[in-house]
């Protein structure tokens, strides 16, 4: 209702959301009803289950009806929008906002360690950095994930894992079922604390999906706690791999990822398919043509 009012108030000429969040999908509705122009970044991502990621994959697919505009991050995610009849003067690829994000709070850090990692051990080399919160894995599946880091954490004396715990309840629960002495709990992370353990950690197990496009940029492997992904592109060049939430399966994937000494420098000399940190100028030098034109 807000949105709404603000738009009619300032009648601007165009609208921007981005991503897939029921804010997004709120966002383009409100400049839908109020006649304003709508552009979309991350456009284009499709998982093909409307299950999973629920309710992401709607979110995406009706934002993608509403808007005018759509910034595709990678050639994939363009044919998807093609594909359901968006035009192709209507897309323009442009890689990941996330990924210009995170090379900029990396260049910030300048390898200071930030507020809120003080509890890190200083000899873990083999640090693993474990994000869980899907709604569809808070059925006991994030338990599994967590049994699963549990076990490598067992078979490797060396390694060191920290959840940044999602304060969701249900997520809580799942939590307190498993623990270990190296696996360190912690409240979620800021937004600088979060890069500096994507930079500096040996591997990611993580059912995010901005992860998946921000870990490339530093070579960190990510192991997809999930059956399927939007992102197919991370995988498909090496940088990410479906794992589930079998802990088994985790353990086994977990422990190959830390035993291959030449995985990080492969994936630094592989180019990151979401882009190398200009969307946002493309985006920006999009608009100022849409608005001169």
């Amino acid at each position: 209702e807000k949105l709404d009012g603000e738009l009619a108030a300032h009648r601007p000429a165009l609208a921007m959301v981005q991503g897939d969040t029921a804010t997004t999908l709120a966002g383009a509705l409100a400049a839908f009803y109020q006649r304003v122009p709508c552009a979309h970044i991350e456009a284009g991502l499709r998982s093909g289950r409307m299950d999973a990621p629920w309710p992401e994959e709607m979110n995406r697919i009706v934002t993608t009806r509403l808007c005018a505009r759509h910034y595709a991050p990678t050639a994939g995610a363009r044919e998807n929008l093609l594909r359901e009849g968006v035009a192709e003067s209507a897309v323009v690829v442009t890689g990941q906002t996330g990924v210009d994000a995170a090379q900029w709070m990396n260049q910030r850090l300048d390898g200071r360690t930030p507020p809120g990692l003080e509890k890190l051990p200083t000899g873990a080399k083999r640090l693993i950095y474990v994000t869980a919160h899907r709604r569809e894995n808070q059925q006991g599946a994030i338990a599994n994930i967590l049994r699963g880091v549990a076990q490598a954490l067992e078979a490797d004396p060396g390694a060191f894992a920290v959840l940044a715990a999602h304060p969701s309840p249900s997520v809580q629960r799942e939590v307190a079922q498993v623990s270990h002495e190296r696996l360190l709990v912690i409240k979620p992370l800021d937004y600088m604390a979060s890069v500096w353990m994507i930079a500096n950690s040996a591997v990611i197990v993580s059912d995010s999906g901005g992860i998946q496009e921000e870990a490339p940029a530093f070579g960190t492997p990510v192991l997809i706690t999930r059956d399927v992904t939007e992102r197919p592109e991370g995988v498909a060049a090496g940088f990410n791999r479906l794992v589930g939430t079998d802990a088994g399966a985790i353990a086994a994937a977990i422990a190959e990822s830390l035993a291959d000494t030449g995985l990080r420098q492969k994936l630094l000399s592989s180019p990151n398919p979401y882009g190398n940190g200009d969307a946002a100028r493309q985006i920006a030098d999009d608009v100022a043509r849409i608005l001169k034109a």
